[in-house]
């Protein structure tokens, strides 16, 4: 992972004192399912305290990775400018812009497809 502040490695991702130990990621990518998945904030190494910004992030990553491989759909398929898979979008081409809290234990992540080489 690239760009990622130094401090963040520092910061928690969560408030100290939270009482939720996940929080729910969703994806709604076009031509696809709503993607929810469940994401551990507390570090239970660490007698359960938050983890880190750096660390959310690599774990929202993981979703957004474990999202293309779900979703993946084979070159047969119907020609689609959005198609994950083979000849079409895959993890290396989504960038992360941002992750916002949009309510109580739910965050959205603003993502973009760069280009892609076939």
């Amino acid at each position: 992972m690239a760009n990622i502040p130094a401090s963040w490695d520092e910061q928690p991702a969560v408030p100290p004192g939270t009482s939720a130990e996940k929080i729910h990621l969703r994806i709604n990518y076009p031509g696809s399912p709503t993607f929810d998945e469940a994401i551990n904030v507390l570090d239970h190494k660490k007698n359960r305290q938050p983890v880190s910004k750096a660390k959310l992030l690599q774990r929202v990553c993981l979703a957004i990775k474990n999202m293309t491989q779900k979703n993946a759909r084979s070159a047969d398929s119907v020609p689609d400018p959005w198609r994950i898979g083979p000849g079409g979008i895959g993890f290396e081409n989504i960038v992360l812009h941002s992750l916002e809290h949009v309510s109580r234990g739910t965050w959205q992540p603003t993502l973009s497809v760069c280009s892609i080489r076939v």
